[in-house]
């Protein structure tokens, strides 16, 4: 919902909705610190909800004892090392900055917590005649 966040940053707090990558990579930081400091009202989740909500679901797919594979977006492969790596806010948005469009990511479950095993995976890009397809935004 980043865009219905943003529209409630810049209604509530006057911060410009992004026009541009270059724009979008300073717009990010500000508006996930907002959305962490519970600053932005009528938005469709807060980040605490948030943040719990992601948590449940990797317990869940931790404790199932099988392979699980979840398709989702950036946000949440973000929010998801977050909790593995112990993140704060800023480092969590460098994460969702840097997650390419239909990247891998591998976490294993070991003695039953989550670890991660692979992060931001490409391989189904690395032909020359796929460079292309490498995005991030």
């Amino acid at each position: 919902e980043y865009f219905t966040m943003s529209a409630a940053y810049r209604d509530q707090h006057g911060v410009a909705f992004p026009q541009n990558q270059t724009e979008y990579v300073t717009h990010a930081p500000k508006l996930m610190q907002a959305w962490s400091d519970d600053i932005l009202t009528d938005i469709p989740e807060t980040f605490a909800a948030f943040d719990a909500r992601i948590s449940d679901a990797l317990t869940e797919a931790a404790s199932g004892g099988g392979r699980v594979l979840v398709v989702t977006s950036a946000g949440v492969i973000a929010g998801i090392m977050r909790r593995l790596m112990n993140l704060d806010i800023p480092a969590m948005t460098n994460v969702l900055l840097h997650t390419a469009n239909s990247s891998t990511h591998r976490i294993e479950v070991i003695r039953g917590t989550p670890f991660l095993n692979g992060y931001n995976g490409l391989a189904h890009l690395d032909t020359p005649d796929r460079a292309h397809a490498r995005t991030y935004i």
